[in-house]
C-alpha cells in the first residue's frame, strides 16, 4: 500500500541518534505514565489528565476492534476540535489501524472521494441535522465498502445498510479485558495519512509513518522550546499538520503541557480561551493572527500570557508580521510546511528582518533543498525557482497515486513541492508564490477546477475561470468570472454551486460576469489579463 522505504532512507534514519524507533502509541504512553495527574487535553465540555487519557484511549481501541476493525484497515475520521478526535486518532493507530484524517470543512464531495481514494472500511464524523450532513450520510448507508459509521450524535433516522454507532461505547468495563493489537505495528509502518490540497480537484493521500512524525513533531518542539508548562491553543483544524504535529498538540504532549482544542471560526472564543486559561503558545493562519491584533488595538484582550505565535499556511505580509511583535509583545515564529514532510520556520537567534522577510530555515539540519528551474536545474543563489525538498521525514510517494509519484517525485526521490521560492544571502527560505494552480483561502487548498467543473454541470454556465488574487486579510480572495449567458444573474451563479455542495471555504469571495473570457496565444485562460481585469 505505501511505496517502499529506498534502502538510502532507511540507513540515513538508521545514522540518526534522534530517530526515535517506537510507535506513536508507545511514544504517546511514554508521556501519559509520566505526566499521569497533569491535564492533557480540554475542550469546552471534557478535561482528561494524562492517565484518563491513556484509559479513554485503551476504552475506545477495545470498542473499534469489538466492531471489526483491525490492523491496516483504513478509517475516515471527520471530526472538530475536540477530545474525541484524539482518542479515535490514538485508539485507531493503538490497534494497527490507519486513521485518514478529513476535514471539519469537507462537505459530500471531498469526503466521498477520501473514502473512495483511500479504501476506507469505516467512517467516523460529527452530525448535525444540516443538509449537507445528511447526505453523507446517505452515501455511506449505500456505499459497499464502509461496514461501521460512528458518530458523536445519532439521527433519528435508522439506516437501511450500514451499521452505525455511538462514537463511544456504552460501557468501558464491558470491553476491557479485549485483546489490543498494539504490538503488532512497527516504527516505519503508516501510522495515519494527512491530505494533500491538491491541484485537481482531488486530495493526494499522504502517508506518514510512526517514526517520521515522531521525529517531525520532536524537532518542531525543539524550535517552539516547549516544556511543561506549555499551554497550546489549538485554533486551527488539527485534522491539518500544522495544529497536529508541527509542534501542535502532539507536541505539547510529548512535553507535558496542556492543549486546548478551540475553534477557528469563532474569533471571540478563541479570544476567551487565550485569557481564561493563559495561554503561552498557539498557531494561526495571517487572517486569524491579524484578528488578534485588532482585538488587542481595540482593547478586547491584553493578551499577556502569549509567549509564542505561530504563522502558517498563507502568505503574511511583513507589516502583518511586525504588527503581532510590535503589538502582543509575543515572539512571531513563521512557519513554512507541508503535510507531504519538509517543515521550514524562524528560530530564536533570527533578526527581525529574517522574521518577517522569510519562512526562517529547514528544522532539521537533515533536511535537504534545492531551488530549480523548469528544467530541474539548480538557480543561481538569490533567484527565484521551484523548491525540491528530501531528507528523513519527507515522503517518497503518495498512496494509491502512481500517476501523482511520477509527476511529483523525480527519479532520485527528490520531491516537487510546486512552491516558488528564493534562498536568501542568510540563507532563509523565502516563499513567493506557487508554481502549481491551486488557491490558498483561510489556509484551506483547492483546485480552482473544484469550483469550474462544478459549473460546467449545470445548463447555464459552460464557461468560467477561478482566480485568487492577494488580500491582506484572508491571504488570497477568490474571484468567479463566469462568460453570461441567457441573462445569466451573479445569485444564480452561487445558487447553482450551493446545490452542489460545495463547500464554504471554496464558495467564491466574488462573481463577475464576462462577455468572454480572455485567451493566450495558444487557446488557454488567460489569467493574468483577468487579475488586471479584476484590478481597473
Amino acid at each position: 500500500m505505501y511505496p517502499p522505504i529506498p534502502s538510502n532512507l532507511l540507513k540515513q534514519r538508521a545514522e540518526l541518534s534522534n530517530w526515535k524507533r517506537k510507535t506513536i502509541s508507545e511514544w504517546l504512553f511514554e508521556f501519559c505514565g509520566l505526566y499521569g495527574s497533569r491535564i492533557a487535553l480540554q475542550d469546552e465540555a471534557h478535561s482528561f489528565t494524562y492517565t484518563q487519557l491513556a484509559e479513554k484511549i485503551d476504552a475506545r481501541a477495545a470498542y473499534f476492534v469489538s466492531l471489526g476493525i483491525s490492523k491496516n484497515d483504513r478509517v475516515t475520521m471527520r471530526l472538530r476540535n475536540r477530545v474525541d478526535f484524539f482518542v479515535c486518532f490514538f485508539a485507531l493507530m493503538r490497534i494497527g489501524a490507519i486513521p485518514v484524517l478529513a476535514l471539519p470543512a469537507h462537505s459530500i464531495n471531498e469526503v466521498i472521494g477520501v473514502i473512495q481514494d483511500s479504501a476506507s472500511v469505516a467512517y467516523i464524523g460529527h452530525y448535525t441535522d444540516e443538509p449537507h450532513e445528511e447526505l453523507i450520510l446517505n452515501w455511506l448507508d449505500k456505499s459497499e465498502h464502509v461496514k461501521n459509521i460512528l458518530l458523536d450524535v445519532l439521527p433519528a433516522k435508522q439506516l437501511m445498510s450500514t451499521s452505525l454507532h455511538p462514537l463511544a461505547p456504552a460501557n468501558n468495563q464491558s470491553l476491557s479485558e479485549i485483546e489490543l493489537l498494539s504490538k503488532n505495528s512497527e516504527p516505519e509502518e503508516v501510522a495515519f495519512i494527512l491530505l494533500s490540497g491538491g491541484t485537481t480537484g482531488r486530495s493526494k493521500l499522504i502517508p506518514r509513518t510512526h517514526s517520521d512524525y515522531i521525529y517531525n513533531v520532536e524537532m518542531m518542539s525543539a524550535h517552539s522550546y516547549l516544556d511543561g508548562s506549555v499551554r497550546y491553543l489549538a485554533a486551527l483544524p488539527v485534522a491539518h499538520n500544522f495544529a497536529l504535529g508541527c509542534p501542535g498538540v502532539l507536541g505539547v504532549l510529548a512535553n507535558g503541557g496542556t492543549a486546548y482544542l478551540g475553534d477557528a471560526n469563532n474569533i471571540l472564543s478563541l479570544i476567551t480561551i487565550v485569557d481564561t486559561y493563559s495561554i503561552t503558545h498557539t498557531a494561526l493562519v495571517p487572517s486569524l493572527a491579524d484578528m488578534f491584533v485588532e482585538s488587542k488595538k481595540l482593547g478586547v484582550s491584553e493578551f499577556p500570557s502569549l509567549k509564542q505565535i505561530q504563522v502558517g499556511g498563507a502568505y503574511f505580509a511583513p507589516d502583518k508580521a511586525k504588527s503581532v511583535i510590535d503589538e502582543l509583545k509575543c515572539e512571531l515564529q513563521q512557519v513554512f510546511g507541508m503535510s507531504e514532510g519538509l517543515l521550514c520556520c524562524s528560530k530564536r537567534g533570527d533578526s527581525l528582518d529574517q522574521i518577517i522577510h522569510s519562512q526562517g530555515s529547514p528544522a532539521s539540519s537533515e533536511d535537504r533543498i534545492r531551488i530549480v528551474s523548469s528544467d530541474l536545474e539548480d538557480v543561481a543563489a538569490g533567484e527565484v525557482g521551484e523548491l525540491l525538498a528530501k531528507g528523513p521525514y519527507t515522503i517518497h510517494g503518495y498512496l494509491f497515486n502512481e500517476q501523482a509519484n511520477q509527476k511529483d517525485f523525480t527519479t532520485d526521490g527528490w520531491f516537487i513541492t510546486g512552491d516558488l521560492a528564493r534562498r536568501r544571502a542568510d540563507g532563509n527560505i523565502q516563499i513567493m508564490g506557487r508554481v502549481k494552480e491551486q488557491i490558498n483561502r483561510f489556509g484551506e487548498k483547492f483546485s480552482p477546477t473544484d469550483v469550474e467543473d462544478l459549473l460546467r454541470k449545470g445548463n447555464k454556465i459552460i464557461q468560467s475561470c477561478l482566480i485568487a488574487v492577494p488580500c491582506s486579510e484572508q491571504g488570497e480572495k477568490t474571484v468567479l468570472f463566469v462568460v453570461n449567458q441567457s441573462d445569466l444573474s451573479e445569485s444564480d451563479v452561487r445558487k447553482q454551486l450551493l446545490e452542489h455542495n460545495l463547500s464554504n471555504y471554496k464558495l467564491p469571495d466574488e462573481i463577475k460576469l464576462i462577455s468572454q473570457l480572455p485567451l493566450t496565444p495558444i487557446g488557454k485562460t488567460d489569467k493574468h489579463q483577468l487579475i488586471k481585469l479584476y484590478e481597473v
